[in-house]
C-alpha cells in the first residue's frame, strides 16, 4: 500500500509487511521539463514493526528488492538472509548502486547483534555471527552489537570489505590473520578498540 510521496526526495514510498520501501526513480527531461518516472524496482529503506529478528525479503509483488538501509524504531537483533537473496550491494535512493571498492550491504542497524546466512545461499555465508562471502574470503560486516570483546578473522579472509567494521561497541582486540591481503582505511573504524594484532605464524 502506498502512503504518498515522501516529498523531500520525490520518491514513491511504500511500506509492505512492516517493510519501507521507496521505488526507483528515472528522472528524463521532456520537451525541456523535468520529468520524474517511477519504475517497480522496491529499495529497501527501513523497517516499523516490533519483531527483533528479521528475515530479509526477497521480492515484492514479485519485484527483487535492492538495499539501501534497514532503519528502525525498535531494536532488530538478528538479520536472516535467506537463500535466494543473490546481492546484498547497496543501492541509493535513485537506483544506482554504490560506487565502493567492494562496498557492499546497506546501512545496518545500531542495535544488530548477529546475521545469518541460509547454509544453500549460493553468494553470502555467515559464521558466529559475521557476515562473508561464501567462499569466505570477503569479510563483509561485523555486528555492531556483537557481544565478543576479542574476534579473530578466520584463516580463509583475504579482503575486509569497506566498513566491514563500524563502531562495534563490545570490541577490545582484534586479530588479523595472515591471510588477509586487503583493506581500506574505512574497513576498520573502532572507539573501543585497545588491541590489534598481526598474525604471521
Amino acid at each position: 500500500k502506498y502512503t504518498g510521496e515522501y516529498k523531500k526526495f520525490s520518491d514513491k514510498l511504500a511500506v509492505v509487511d512492516d517493510w519501507v520501501y521507496v521505488y526507483k526513480n528515472n528522472n528524463k527531461r521532456v520537451n525541456g521539463e523535468l520529468v520524474i518516472e517511477y519504475s517497480k524496482v522496491p529499495i529497501l529503506v527501513g523497517y516499523v514493526g516490533q519483531r527483533a529478528d528479521l528475515t530479509i525479503p526477497v521480492d515484492v509483488n514479485g519485484e527483487k528488492v535492492r538495499f539501501h538501509s534497514l532503519y528502525s524504531l525498535v531494536p532488530i537483533l538478528t538479520l536472516r538472509v535467506p537463500k535466494e537473496i543473490e546481492d546484498l550491494k547497496g543501492t541509493y535512493w535513485g537506483g544506482d548502486e554504490y560506487s565502493g571498492p567492494d562496498e557492499m550491504f546497506f546501512i545496518e542497524p545500531d542495535s544488530l547483534e548477529e546475521i545469518i546466512v541460509d547454509k544453500d545461499n549460493k553468494n553470502y555465508s555467515s559464521k558466529d555471527g559475521v557476515l562473508y562471502s561464501k567462499s569466505g574470503k570477503i569479510a563483509y560486516l561485523y555486528p555492531k552489537e556483537k557481544k565478543d570483546k576479542k574476534f579473530t578473522l578466520p584463516e580463509s579472509v583475504e579482503v575486509l570489505d569497506w566498513q566491514f567494521m563500524n563502531n562495534p561497541k563490545y570490541l577490545k582486540e582484534l586479530v588479523i590473520t595472515e591471510g588477509v591481503k586487503k583493506l581500506y582505511d574505512a574497513s576498520i573504524c573502532s572507539a573501543t578498540l585497545e588491541k590489534l594484532y598481526l598474525k604471521n605464524d
